[in-house]
């Protein structure tokens, strides 16, 4: 270790000090002569006050001591062991759980005298763990790669060990990441490469909400290896209740196929379907033979009423728009053929009114009042005046030249809601709208969406716009003409995809109703058994200020009737809870939390799914692992050669240990030894002068 003093001052500031210190030991034993000390001890205290005075000085120049040493890093091992179910999933499950295991522990201890040996295990997440039980329900193996690229950068790693039969079920492709590290990788290629006799239900897609009375496709793929000829049955299930069946007979070894099912939404609520395929003969793994999704069947489609005030192409085109998105359903009138309540519906659509011949005040107060988001629609049939009083957030006043042709400008700062790109770029090919000459004012509460852009100018009015007071939103188009988008998406794109998403989106945006509950509970409905359970919640109090005071009960409870009780954590304003892993089930919860007098209560249901992913395949991808290994500079070995990585490893002559030269900086005056010296050189001389009768 060596050391020295560095100083960010001028070096001629050293000399200053110097000269300090004789001006102040002149000053004190030349000038000063009331005091006479023998000629030895004179110097010797002139030289004590001479060093601490200069050394004192010198301290003001705020010098740095320099430090460094050398220190040597042992080359670092990484062995990454994957630890899923499906290294077990084969007629070698015992080995791995018995020999495998020795011969790891053999290796760490082979590697632990010359090397740092860092050994993790991973599945869906990577761990510290040492405890091997093949239990994992994913395997990500690219984690592995970002991880370690962050976690060891700028170390003296040696080589990484990885341990895996190859099958990875989450995250990226493996063998394109494996590039970011730089150093070997030496591959242990487990599991089983032979092709066993299997019928799987290897993924279903559904839609998570469909509405009560009306039938929804559930699509099952089917996946079957070396079962040729052999016929077996599948079945679909509503808890117990038999809903469909059919016989698969597989007519190649590799054989897959895509089978729709049409079920009828009977009753509302989380609803729970098993997907049950038999097994054949000599099928060893059956787990990946059933399979359950959960759908939440609600009451009914939201409805929709377009509302016009003379028959208008624009009508329809929002009409079939609508029409596609299952989740909603729209009607179409004239103001003079409409006789129904408004009261029924969810989403008003007004086109061209207030109408210049009939304003519908009557109608427009009872929206008010039923609190019906509406989308205003403005052209020349327009009452602009009445409209004006709507608080629509928006304002216009007509001037005289008539009507503008305006195309669609999309504001790229708009938050309210996401576009697709693809819908974003469709905007700036679209045909003009038809809008009204005149003056707009835009409110504070409003948010414009798509500006009028007139000719190649982007004006400041507003063209799409939504505003939202006190949880009651509407939105304005501000001209007429939007069946020609519909007929230029086709022609663009061979699809409506991008103007049914505008509706959509648009729809969406005005049916959410604020949340004006002071006890809110949010957390999902569906999680994988491998998933923690997560809740957030919100108190309000009088004054709707979030507040986290209060303590929230929480209970859980599962079918059998046993309740799990937890307390949320406070974060900030608001609280969170993690609950941990669940078993695979249905639960409900009930929350509690008491403010003031007043006790609120919120109540759902979740669901616990099966994970099948790491039984959908077994056949293990030694080619991947060799790949990589290939690719880094490293090897393939199988597990009975397990103990040769070590010979392997050591013959890399560029994995070997480090050295480091580490240089430390520190401030002088936080030196003890520093405060020691000036202590010593000042209580020396005060000895010396007390002891020859001096003051």
């Amino acid at each position: 270790m060596n050391f020295g003093i560095v100083t960010t001052s001028p070096s001629w500031l050293i000399f200053v000090c110097i000269i300090v210190g004789i001006l102040f030991t002149t000053l004190l034993y030349y000038k000063n002569k009331r005091q006479e000390f023998p000629s030895k001890y004179l110097w010797l205290l002139m030289l004590l006050r001479f060093l601490s005075t200069t050394l004192i000085s010198f301290l003001l120049l705020t010098p740095l001591i320099k430090s460094s040493f050398k220190r040597v890093e042992k080359p670092i091992i990484i062995f990454a062991q994957d630890n899923s179910a499906s290294i077990i999933a084969n007629k070698d499950s015992l080995f791995y759980n018995t020999d495998y295991k020795k011969k790891i522990e053999q290796l760490k201890n082979k590697f632990s005298s010359e090397y740092d040996f860092r050994y993790f295990n991973f599945s869906n997440s990577i761990s510290t763990d040492d405890t091997l039980n093949f239990s994992g329900k994913q395997t990500n193996i690219s984690q592995i790669f970002s991880d370690f690229s962050v976690r060891f950068a700028n170390r003296n790693v040696g080589a990484l060990i990885l341990a895996s039969d190859g099958i990875y079920n989450a995250g990226l492709n493996p063998l394109y990441l494996s590039n970011k590290l730089s150093f070997p990788i030496y591959t242990v290629a487990l599991g089983d490469t032979t092709v066993r006799r299997d019928i799987s239900i290897s993924k279903i897609n559904y839609n998570k909400i469909a509405y009560l009375g009306n039938t929804f496709p559930i699509e099952i793929n089917l996946k079957t290896w070396k079962c040729k000829g052999l016929k077996t049955e599948i079945r679909v299930y509503c808890d117990k209740e038999l809903l469909y069946s059919k016989p698969v007979l597989p007519l190649n070894n590799n054989f897959s196929e895509s089978i729709t099912v049409m079920l009828e939404a009977k009753k509302t609520g989380m609803q729970r379907y098993s997907v049950v395929i038999d097994a054949v003969e000599g099928e060893n793994i059956i787990q990946n033979n059933t399979s359950e999704i959960f759908i939440q069947i609600l009451d009914s489609r939201r409805k929709v009423l377009i509302l016009g005030s003379v028959p208008h192409p624009d009508m329809a085109a929002l009409k079939n728009a609508i029409n596609s998105n299952f989740n909603y359903e729209a009607e179409s009138y004239t103001l003079d053929e409409f006789q129904k309540t408004v009261e029924n519906y969810d989403i008003i659509i007004f086109h061209q009114i207030p109408y210049i011949n009939n304003p519908a005040i009557q109608l427009i107060e009872k929206i008010n009042k039923a609190e019906i988001p509406v989308l205003y629609i403005l052209g020349p049939k327009s009452n602009l005046s009445v409209f004006n009083s709507l608080k629509a957030g928006l304002t216009v006043t007509a001037g005289k030249a008539g009507f503008n042709e305006s195309v669609p400008a999309y504001d790229n700062n708009f938050a309210l809601f996401t576009i697709d790109a693809s819908t974003q770029k469709l905007f700036s090919e679209l045909p003009p709208l038809i809008c009204q000459f005149g003056t707009y004012k835009v409110m504070n509460s409003a948010t414009v969406m798509l500006y009028q852009k007139i000719g190649k100018i982007i004006s400041e009015q507003p063209l799409v716009l939504f505003n939202d007071i006190s949880g009651q939103r509407n939105g304005v188009i501000c001209g007429t003409g939007i069946w020609r988008w519909r007929i230029i998406n086709y022609i663009k794109m061979n699809n409506h995809d991008a103007f049914n998403e505008f509706i959509s989106k648009i729809l969406q945006y005005l049916s959410v109703k604020s949340d004006k509950s002071k006890f809110r509970i949010a957390g999902k409905h569906n999680f994988v058994e491998n998933e923690m359970i997560m809740f957030n919640a919100e108190v309000y109090n009088d004054a709707y200020e979030l507040i986290n005071d209060p303590e929230i009960e929480f209970i859980i409870k599962d079918t059998q009737g046993n309740n799990f009780r937890y307390t949320f954590d406070k974060s900030d304003n608001a609280y969170v809870l993690n609950a941990g892993f669940f078993p695979v089930g249905e639960y409900s919860y009930t929350a509690k939390v008491k403010v003031g007098d007043k006790i609120y209560t919120a109540n759902g249901i979740f669901i616990v799914s099966k994970l099948n992913a790491e039984y959908l395949n077994t056949v293990a991808d030694h080619t991947l692992l060799y790949n990589m290994a290939k690719r880094n500079n490293g090897e393939m070995i199988y597990p009975a050669r397990l103990e040769t990585l070590y010979d392997l490893i050591k013959s890399k002559d560029e994995i070997k240990p480090v050295s480091y030269i580490e240089k430390k900086y520190d401030d002088a005056i936080n030196a003890p030894w520093v405060l020691g010296i000036i202590i010593l050189l000042l209580s020396i001389e005060w000895f010396i002068r007390k002891y020859m009768g001096g003051y």
